[in-house]
Order: structure tokens, then sequence, then C-alpha cells
């Protein structure tokens, strides 16, 4: 997996003139993350399979060792900065 942090890879796309591609791996990160969360939240652990828990660690790790969470923490901040003025 590339080391380099979310924001920094996102922010590269953008200026190569990938800002659809980068729109399009935040919105899949997105994807992920709230099906992440939905599947956490509605899956009682013990009804999870082996192959469904390791899915759900390592997606919910990707996401962490990406940077995506911070990227859309701070990407939701500023909205909401720009939605108040």
């Amino acid at each position: 997996m590339n080391k380099k942090p979310f924001w920094n890879r996102m922010v590269d796309a953008y200026y190569k003139d990938e800002q659809s591609s980068a729109e399009e791996l935040d919105k899949v990160c997105g994807l992920l993350a709230w099906l992440s969360v939905h599947a956490d939240e509605d899956m009682p652990s013990e009804y999870r399979t082996k192959h469904f828990r390791n899915a759900l660690d390592e997606a919910v790790g990707y996401l962490e060792d990406s940077g995506w969470y911070e990227f859309n923490k701070n990407k939701c901040l500023k909205e909401s900065k720009n939605d108040n003025t």
C-alpha cells in the first residue's frame, strides 16, 4: 500500500488533472466506510464468519492506514465551516 498520507495522494491527483480520479477514490472510500460501519452494527459478532470478520477488519484497517478517516473528518469540518458562513 502507498504509505503517503491519503490527503497528500488526493492533492497530488487533483493537481495532476486527475480530479475525477481523486473524487472517485474518495467516493469509494466513503462507501466502504459506510458499508463497514453498518455491517459492524447490523451483524452480531456471534454470527460473523471468520471471513466476514477478516474482510471487515481489512476494510477498516485500510481506511485507517490510508488516512481516509482523518481526511474525511477534516473535509467535513471544512464543509461545515463553509455552510455557516
